[in-house]
């Protein structure tokens, strides 16, 4: 059963505010994994679990230190994780969305990245891995923009569970 609560008040909204796309610490990580590609996406993966967690990134992409961080953890915990990049290698950076630039960057990169191009990618990468049979059980999670693809895997039954984190663009 999916259940949601907005916490927004724009969930569609286009344009980045303050309180959206905060890259947190970011700062440094020594990633534990590895970059390969599945469904002829790049992606991250790590761990070695027959129980896996695919993460729908938010605008920073799967290469951004902290959610390579949250990863590598889910990992610790006895997880297999893959972040598929979801944005097609081209994440926006901290640095994009400081001070008065902030809306006309994410103004200019927001239409270059459709949503349902960013569902379609992560709805490839779960199937195969759910169609190799190498996972007893599949759940999917994501942050901000990737939270379409949660709800639109789920919606499917690709996946066991999810959650989502600053869901954006859900309605």
């Amino acid at each position: 059963t999916y259940h949601h609560t907005n916490m927004s008040s724009s969930p569609s909204s286009s344009v980045a505010t303050d309180k959206c796309c905060d890259p947190g610490q970011g700062g440094q990580h020594t990633s534990h994994g590895e970059d390969i590609k599945i469904a002829g996406v790049p992606a991250y993966r790590v761990g070695s679990s027959r129980s896996l967690i695919v993460i729908g990134t938010d605008v920073f992409g799967n290469t951004f230190p902290s959610l390579r961080k949250i990863a590598d953890t889910y990992a610790e915990a006895g997880f297999t994780v893959l972040v598929p990049d979801i944005l097609k290698g081209d994440p926006l950076t901290p640095e994009m969305l400081v001070g008065e630039q902030r809306p006309a960057v994410f103004g200019a990169w927001s239409p270059k990245h459709p949503i349902d191009e960013a569902v379609s990618i992560f709805e490839a990468v779960v199937a195969e891995v759910k169609a190799s049979g190498a996972y007893d059980t599949i759940q999917v999670q994501a942050y901000c923009f990737g939270a379409q693809c949660v709800v639109k895997t789920l919606e499917t039954g690709a996946a066991k569970a999810g959650v989502l984190a600053h869901a954006s663009r859900c309605t």
